[in-house]
């Protein structure tokens, strides 16, 4: 192999990278970590796989050069426009034809597809709610009826506790009793680049090829409560799909998102040992809308003290606001291949499940929900056309404000009279 990066060397294919493995590869096991470059300091673990990759992509370059030159040399001039112009042309065609063709199926033709149990009309249905289609109003009006018998669970906790694994072998668990499950993950939006990395499907990859999960990764975009802007929506398609059991999981959240209460019927709050003391657990927020706690990586020294923490702080809120349900708590080991606690944390979801039902708060939660859902999706429309309102003239107000000449709150005011 090394041999084989030598002569890709000299010859000028990936020279830099090639050289770089080759170096690595022949010299980092020679030399003392004193004297290796601090840039190849950390290669030195993993030169075998850097090797190979590496490898790959010289091979994927040398092909795409090869066939750039065999489509230069066969360029023939057709009047101004020459074979490669036509080439490229002719592709763009073939995809708007594509394109269209993916567009024509909506209305009446998705809504039944999805309703008949298509993953990919399901997948094209989110897809309208993330860009806010106008068919998506259409879409909901023929599909509501059709939700509701889903459990729907929330996982919300800090970035990093182990949400995904855990809900990872939550899922094994509901499969094995042939449930249909719906996984729907947010992960943050880059407040600069708007873009997301969707991390949280890696460790849900073991469930990838399972036709009997459906896994929909969405950025926050903004979206301020854990969630993302069109969550509820997407999970709602979940369950017209055939979903039995549909999952959030939040962005790694601090103590004020608490958005994920009034999306599903249970919130699993996910802590992780020595991430503070009982002053923490004092505090208002996601504390307090945890139905089942989960201390995580159980296998932590300080784990049974988080756990003592928590209860101790559950009984004082129980002496001062006595309810029925106590949340339990759970210690789980996510990241272990048995899942230790896993079927003690489904359990403990599937009692608080029984709770709701037999006291009626199910009923009381959702109306509830629904109605914070409703009085939300209008106050962001609200939102949205008063933010293109001032975009049309912000030339206007807003210098008039920079100026002082006018108050941002009566500015405010003339805004949203006229919208």
């Amino acid at each position: 192999m090394f041999r084989s990066f030598q002569i890709l060397s000299r010859n000028g294919e990936c020279g830099y990278r090639a050289k770089l493995v080759s170096w690595n590869l022949s010299r980092t096991r020679a030399r003392s970590d004193d004297t290796v470059p601090a840039r190849f300091r950390r290669l030195r673990t993993w030169s075998t796989w850097t090797s190979i990759y590496l490898r790959e992509q010289v091979v994927r370059e040398r092909h795409a050069r090869l066939r750039r030159l065999r489509l230069e040399r066969s360029v023939k001039v057709v009047g101004n426009v020459s074979y490669l112009d036509r080439l490229h042309h002719t592709a763009k065609i073939s995809a708007c034809g594509a394109h269209a063709k993916r567009e024509s199926v909506s209305g009446n033709e998705l809504i039944e597809r999805l309703l008949g149990g298509d993953r990919r009309a399901l997948a094209r249905v989110i897809s309208k709610i993330e860009r806010e289609d106008p068919e998506t109003r259409e879409i909901f009006e023929e599909i509501y009826p059709k939700t509701g018998d889903a459990l729907t669970v929330g996982f919300t906790g800090p970035p990093g506790v182990g949400k995904s694994s855990i809900i990872a072998k939550l899922i094994k668990l509901y499969r094995d009793e042939d449930k249909k499950v719906g996984v729907v993950s947010v992960d943050p939006s880059s407040p600069f680049s708007k873009g997301a990395i969707l991390g949280d499907r890696i460790r849900l990859s073991d469930h990838f090829l399972d036709p009997g999960v459906f896994i929909r990764s969405m950025g926050s975009r903004g979206h301020l409560g854990g969630l993302a802007g069109g969550s509820r929506l997407a999970a709602l398609a979940m369950e017209a799909y055939g979903c039995d059991v549909v999952l959030y999981e939040t962005v790694g959240v601090g103590q004020g998102e608490v958005e994920v209460a009034s999306a599903a019927d249970t919130v699993v709050l996910a802590l992780q040992p020595g991430a503070g003391d009982a002053v923490q657990a004092l505090k208002a927020g996601v504390m307090e809308i945890a139905d089942v706690f989960c201390i995580n990586k159980a296998d932590h020294p300080q784990a049974k003290g988080a756990a003592s923490e928590v209860r101790s702080i559950l009984e004082i809120g129980h002496e001062l606001d006595p309810d029925p349900w106590f949340p339990p708590i759970v210690m789980t080991r996510g990241d272990s291949s048995a899942g230790e606690g896993i079927e003690e944390l489904k359990e403990a979801i599937e009692k608080h499940r029984s709770f709701l039902e037999e006291s009626g708060k199910l009923e009381e939660r959702r109306r509830a929900a629904l109605r914070e859902f409703v009085v939300s999706w209008a106050t962001n429309r609200l939102e949205k056309e008063m933010h293109e309102r001032l975009d049309r003239e912000d030339a206007e107000v807003m210098d008039a404000v920079y100026e002082r000449k006018l108050d941002p709150i009566t500015a405010s005011e003339r805004i949203f009279k006229e919208v």
